[in-house]
């Protein structure tokens, strides 16, 4: 059977005149892969300054970078094999570049590190290995160049090898591989030439040709729908891009946030319906029965859905000139998801001249730290280390809409690591007439918080007082034996984290104020209604039954309701829509909630 073919990327960085073009530069011409045109073009401009072929040129295509002898800017440069296909992003060394980077190295699956033999392991080198192992690459090459000019003695690239060992042995990582090569003379890229017979190891060929990458494969489902479309027959597909694991027919997926499971029952790839799908195509998928799927949704497996939360702890890579301070505000984009999050607080930079931690208040160009931020939607994620694509995110600029960082999940937080006050999951408790609107409010909620993947529970008074019928009936006695058990039961399932909404009328202030007094996480939601617009909205004829006397003690007729003298929040639930009491109580709760 014939192997699959492989799209390996592969990110090259080094110290100023390391060599790192000329490796490229001499790999891509001894590969037979620089057009004839542009082989004729950088010869011709090396004849008008006097010198030898700079294969370099092949890479440097600014005319900054061929007059300063640098890389400035992220070159991409594409080939294939017989076996793979490759994308090569040849990324600037210079300190004051570092944003540029992070962005090649960021995309790539294997790191090539170049060193000048002769200069030994410099600042800049660590920098690039330390950037490469925060975004966990998955294998780090060192080339050891120019051993031409020490006269490609063993020993010299031994004592630079330690030298880079002793370096890393405290990060404890092992996908680290040494080759010695001369880019300039080709020994050790493409072919192995005569000269470093004491090396029994891979050329820097034969290791990319036998990169396996299935080896660090995810093989968790993560499908961000991107788009919604129909088949011939009007049936909604959801396209996008597959980022990790394998999809089949039949499989039992769920859609997040809303926490649905569905089967899929088609898949669609290059207009050409499949059976099974892999990571990295791009298909459309079908599922049996009509869900509320949305452009940012995200389909998941079952067993290891990601994390869905508004407060994270992030790894991030500043690339903007204007300092990063807390209190800023951001678009945050991760995946087709995107909400505004705020900064709450910095917590450290990285610095890159001993590779300490630093506390700081503040980030300005090319730094990387950890930060905190809250969203104001909730992103479904996982942890980068875990799973890359769905562990990254970017911060947007409001105004000039430019991307001011790359960062990375690092971790989930809780309020007291951000140092407010721990609050518990609240009992959120409607009270006010029958008919004001209280168990609208609630099931509304009660619906929007599914959709979030946060746990809650509904106690309704109608639902419980059904369930104690021939125990409970509408005396004062009754009613407070009513309202006692249910802020019992509200208490247990708070207490297991668990969001209690209550809807109920409770008539009785003093009633209602023991209650908030014994449970500090009570929020008291007044529905205000008239009794007038209450009586018109009663589908069940309560009112009309209890002023024929049908019903006795009945609150608004034949018993009174005490108003809330300092409720935590009033909704105008008689004089305006529900839409807008809904965006009112959800602006309120989100201290609470979230």
């Amino acid at each position: 059977m014939k192997n699959k073919r492989k799209l390996i990327r592969i990110s090259t960085a080094g110290s100023v005149d390391s060599g790192k073009s000329t490796l490229i530069g001499r790999f891509l011409f001894d590969s037979q892969k620089i057009f004839e045109d542009q082989y004729l073009s950088v010869k011709n401009i090396c004849e008008k300054k006097g010198m030898d072929l700079d294969f370099s040129y092949f890479l440097d295509g600014l005319k900054a970078e061929r007059d300063q002898k640098i890389t400035i800017d992220v070159a991409h440069k594409f080939f294939s094999t017989k076996d793979n296909d490759y994308v090569i992003y040849d990324v600037p060394g210079h300190e004051q570049y570092t944003k540029n980077m992070i962005s090649g190295v960021f995309e790539a699956d294997i790191s090539i590190i170049i060193i000048d033999v002769s200069k030994g392991f410099l600042e800049q080198s660590k920098r690039h290995f330390f950037i490469s192992n925060i975004l966990k690459k998955d294998r780090i090459i060192f080339c050891i160049n120019k051993m031409d000019l020490l006269s490609y003695k063993e020993e010299s690239f031994l004592k630079l090898k330690e030298e880079i060992n002793d370096f890393i042995e405290k990060i404890n990582i092992k996908n680290v591989v040494f080759i010695p090569i001369s880019a300039s003379k080709g020994d050790m890229l493409k072919n192995r030439g005569n000269n470093m017979s004491w090396y029994k190891g891979k050329t820097l060929f034969e290791y990319l040709e036998s990169f396996d990458e299935s080896k660090n494969e995810n093989f968790d489902i993560r499908f961000p729908v991107q788009f919604i479309n129909k088949d011939k027959e009007g049936n909604r597909l959801y396209g996008g891009r597959l980022d990790s694991g394998k999809i089949s027919i039949n499989d039992e997926v769920l859609i997040l946030p809303s926490n649905k499971k569905i089967k899929v029952n088609k898949i669609v790839k290059d207009f050409k319906e499949v059976e099974n799908a892999f990571c990295g195509q791009s298909i459309s998928l079908g599922f049996k029965g009509d869900y509320d799927i949305e452009r940012g949704d995200l389909i998941s497996s079952l067993e290891d859905k990601p994390f869905c939360s508004k407060k994270f702890r992030i790894k991030i890579c500043w690339f903007s000139d204007k300092e990063l301070k807390a209190g800023d505000s951001f678009i945050v984009k991760s995946n087709c998801r995107k909400t505004v999050c705020t900064v709450e607080k910095i917590e450290f930079k990285i610095n890159f001249n001993n590779f300490n931690i630093e506390k700081t208040k503040k980030l300005i160009e090319n730094d990387v730290g950890s930060v905190i931020i809250k969203t104001n939607d909730y992103l479904l994620g996982d942890f980068y280390k875990k799973n890359k694509k769905n562990g990254s995110l970017i911060l947007i600029d409001e105004k000039n809409l430019k991307t001011s960082a790359l960062a990375l999940f690092e971790d989930l937080v809780n309020f007291s690591e951000t140092e407010i006050e721990k609050k518990e999951v609240p009992i959120i408790w409607f009270t006010g007439l029958s008919g004001s609107g209280k168990t609208t409010m609630a099931n509304m909620l009660h619906d929007f918080l599914n959709k979030k993947n946060i746990k809650n529970k509904i106690i309704d008074g109608d639902l419980f007082r059904e369930a104690f019928k021939n125990q409970l009936g509408f005396s004062e006695r009754d009613r407070e034996l009513n309202i006692r058990m249910a802020s019992f039961v509200s208490k247990i399932i708070s207490e297991n984290g668990i969001i209690a909404i209550c809807s109920f009328v409770s008539p009785f202030r003093k009633i209602r104020e023991e209650i908030k007094n014994d449970n500090p996480n009570f929020l008291e939601v007044f529905c205000d209604s008239p009794l007038e617009v209450c009586e018109r909205r009663d589908v069940r004829g309560l009112y009309k039954k209890a002023r024929a006397g049908e019903i006795k003690n009945f609150t608004g007729i034949s018993q009174s309701y005490e108003k809330p003298l300092k409720p935590d929040l009033v909704l105008n639930t008689g004089g305006e829509s529900e839409k807008k009491s809904f965006v009112k109580l959800i602006k309120f709760l989100d201290k609470f909630i979230y």
